[in-house]
């Protein structure tokens, strides 16, 4: 069987040096990068700017088209002016597409407030249905999908509960009640939910979260795929992180898989994990005169969980890879920003995009108008 296909092309011109020679490339003389992506293989315990339902690949509220650019699958979030609104991130159940939106701003007895939602989204009509709102704009972290209900938090300056909903709108209930520290994980396996708060990886069996088991500590980052989760843990070296796994029913040892991430992102795939190691190299200095420098040299290498062996996948030391998206046999997916971007961002702030990088010949294309907020912001 087929799987979805998408093609990525470049509608600006590129100027390559190969050969110690530079020419102007432009986009007839590219080839069409056919790319079959699947959707992601893990759970990434958070809702993020990327997701892939029925083939098709979505960043925030944009569909990505044929030629590269992103389209507009919808203008604004309903009930007040988005002009200060962004997307948090994006789920997917599988049927639809799930936002959240913060920093909405509407007007009431005359004065601004400010308030976030949890929307869902038919692809089919590019229709946004509201299905809770609340008056904060703080961060927001997983959504998850258990049966007839959507799982998400609310935060505000004192606490972040967990809350469930049911997909068509109806049955809100706040499940936890408790005051401080926000969780950075949340999943539903088995009966069981886990969780990370303050750096430690809980079980219970109680959705309000009660009598829970620890399991792990000093773990920031963690996904869970095919029976395993994966974490990582800093190091002693700064900007260094080792990533560990262990069955999900805790009856095996943890296992050191890779002792050298350049920072707490991967991607899982089957039987391979993807990542960027640590390769400081100064690219330029701010104005101020501090260097500025890419972290890994737009290297991504692939760790076979079956072989035990590590290999370089792509590399392009043009740009500098912050997160891993998506991966295929012939291109990955990624967010980054080039050594140019990433000098000047010294001064002017971080300028990062979305970037296909192709595996035979190492060149990078550029995903247009990546847009992590609304129409009119």
């Amino acid at each position: 069987m087929m799987k979805p296909r998408f093609i990525l092309a470049i509608a600006m011109i590129l100027t390559l040096t190969l050969c110690g020679c530079t020419r102007e490339v432009t986009r007839d003389d590219l080839p069409e990068l056919m790319s079959d992506f699947s959707a992601p293989q893990a759970v990434n315990n958070q809702s993020n700017h990327y997701a892939m339902l029925n083939g098709e690949h979505y960043i925030d509220l944009s569909r990505l088209s044929p030629d590269g650019t992103l389209d507009k699958i919808a203008d604004n979030i309903p009930y007040g002016n988005p002009y200060m609104a962004d997307i948090y991130g994006i789920a997917t159940d599988g049927e639809y597409l799930y936002c959240i939106a913060k920093n909405l701003q509407y007007k009431e007895d005359n004065k601004n407030h400010m308030k976030t939602g949890l929307y869902k989204i038919d692809i089919s009509t590019n229709e946004i249905f509201p299905l809770y709102e609340w008056d904060e704009a703080g961060v927001h972290l997983p959504i998850n999908f258990d049966g007839d209900y959507i799982y998400f938090f609310i935060y505000d300056s004192d606490s972040h509960q967990l809350c469930r909903i049911k997909k068509n709108g109806e049955g809100f209930e706040q499940l936890t009640n408790y005051a401080g520290m926000y969780y950075l994980g949340f999943f539903m396996i088995d009966g069981y939910y886990y969780y990370i708060e303050n750096g430690e990886f809980y079980r219970t069996a109680n959705k309000d979260f009660s009598e829970a088991e620890m399991l792990l500590s000093n773990i920031n980052t963690m996904k869970y795929c095919n029976g395993y989760f994966y974490y990582t843990r800093a190091t002693d070296e700064e900007y260094v992180y080792n990533l560990y796994r262990i069955d999900s029913g805790f009856t095996g040892k943890e296992e050191l898989l890779i002792d050298d991430l350049c920072t707490d992102q991967y991607y899982i795939d089957e039987n391979y994990i993807y990542y960027c190691k640590l390769e400081m190299t100064e690219v330029g200095k701010s104005s101020n005169g501090f260097p500025v420098y890419n972290t890994n040299q737009g290297a991504v290498y692939v760790y076979d969980l079956t072989a035990g062996i590590t290999d370089i996948f792509t590399q392009n030391s043009e740009l500098n890879i912050f997160s891993i998206l998506n991966v295929c046999d012939d291109a990955v997916l990624t967010i980054a920003i080039t050594n140019e971007d990433l000098a000047a961002s010294a001064d002017t702030g971080s300028t990062n995009q979305y970037y296909v990088i192709t595996k035979e010949d190492n060149q990078y294309y550029l995903v247009d108008d990546k847009t992590l907020a609304l129409v009119g912001t």
